[in-house]
């Protein structure tokens, strides 16, 4: 019987290890700027956007990171603590296109997104560049957004990766 829960534990861990989310911590900078009267500039950098979740969920900053999620690509505000995104400053990008090597280890794609500053959301594009190792791993992705939100304010962007991976 003991044999069989230790069997059976190993499983689970396989399983739940499965089921794992891997980030690229990344360092974003975004420039808002407003319109109607004078013309108006707003910064947004990692340290605005982790100040803004953290006073808003309560969570210490220490427990937040900001990073691209590998998968499908979303930038956002993430609590290592209970794996929860709390705030998406970039959507998942949809099916604008891609341009790659035939390596595929330099990889140009661009897609519709929904960008967002700590007030408002903007409607706009991202363009990124993605360097793979020979054996598919993302090494960095270098990404590149704009938008406006149908008024008076628009958004322009970069964020990159750090080198440093999360597995949530």
């Amino acid at each position: 019987m003991k044999t069989l829960l230790n069997i059976l534990s190993v499983y689970l861990v396989l399983a739940a290890s499965s089921f794992a989310v891997e980030w690229d911590f990344a360092t974003v900078s975004a420039t808002v700027k407003q319109g109607g009267g004078a013309l108006a500039t707003t910064v947004f950098n990692n340290r605005k956007y982790l100040d803004f979740v953290s006073q808003a969920n309560s969570t210490q900053k220490s427990d937040l990171f900001i990073g691209f999620r590998v998968d499908n690509g979303q930038l956002a505000v993430v609590r290592i603590s209970d794996k929860t995104v709390l705030f998406t400053i970039v959507t998942s990008p949809g099916n604008g296109g891609t341009a790659a090597n035939s390596a595929n280890t330099s990889v140009f794609t661009s897609g519709g997104a929904t960008i967002a500053s700590t007030s408002t959301n903007f409607s706009g594009a991202i363009y990124d560049h993605i360097k793979r190792a020979q054996g598919g791993s993302i090494q960095s992705i270098s990404r590149v957004f704009s938008g406006g939100d149908g008024g008076s304010q628009v958004i322009k962007g970069t964020a990159v990766t750090t080198g440093r991976k999360i597995n949530l």
